[in-house]
């Protein structure tokens, strides 16, 4: 499958900060650079929709004797679930 090509206008400060990045980065283009930073952000967007399915189930739970899970355990299991940090 090909990629898709999508075009983006950067207000000059914002350009030039991913330009800054990329180079002190080692990036080989702020190309790949952005590209990195969309899948990092869908990485992360499937990790809360995870965490918010945890706490939607753990609200089902109340009133019944049940311990509350740790932050890290949540990541843990939406890891788990997503396969994704």
């Amino acid at each position: 499958m090909a990629n898709a090509l999508l075009g983006v206008r950067l207000p000059p400060p914002l350009s030039e900060q991913v330009e800054t990045i990329s180079k002190a980065e080692g990036y080989t283009s702020t190309q790949e650079f952005v590209r990195e930073a969309l899948r990092d952000r869908v990485k992360e967007y499937y990790r809360q929709q995870a965490l918010r399915e945890l706490d939607r189930l753990a609200g089902s739970l109340k009133g019944k004797r049940v311990k509350a899970l740790s932050r890290a355990q949540r990541d843990k299991i939406a890891l788990a679930i997503t396969g994704k940090r």
